[in-house]
């Protein structure tokens, strides 16, 4: 018996990914039109996920308490982490001060889970 996956895509920008306190108005603008207009496909990304897993009745997220309850519960079971590199450690070690890092953890989000989770927010927010 085939396993099927369900990959999960990330949101990609058509243009160079930069700090956003380094883009001008312009850019900014340029950034969120592109993000909004996003919303539809990444929610679409999203409930096919959701259909994939074989989660029925998805019309049910309609933003009420309890439908964000099953979403999160959803959502829960498809969390990963992935360590931290030293890079990364030597990176927060030079930004943050020391009182901070003593909550940092070793670990962080995997890259489909931290997208997945911006999708779900995405969901909650505007659909």
């Amino acid at each position: 018996m085939v396993k099927l996956t369900f990959s999960y895509p990330m949101m990609i920008p058509p243009f160079k990914i930069v700090e956003f306190s380094e883009l001008t108005k312009k850019q900014a603008k340029e950034h969120f039109d592109w993000f909004v207009n996003e919303i539809p496909t990444r929610i679409n990304i999203l409930m096919g996920a959701i259909e994939f897993s074989g989660m029925k009745n998805i019309e049910r997220f309609d933003k009420s308490p309890e439908s964000l309850i099953i979403l999160w519960e959803w959502l829960k079971k498809r969390i990963k982490t992935v360590p931290i590199s030293e890079e990364e450690m030597d990176g927060l070690r030079s930004a943050l001060p020391e009182w901070v890092l003593k909550d940092v953890s070793d670990w962080k989000l995997d890259t489909g889970t931290s997208t997945m989770a911006v999708d779900v927010y995405t969901l909650q927010r505007f659909f």
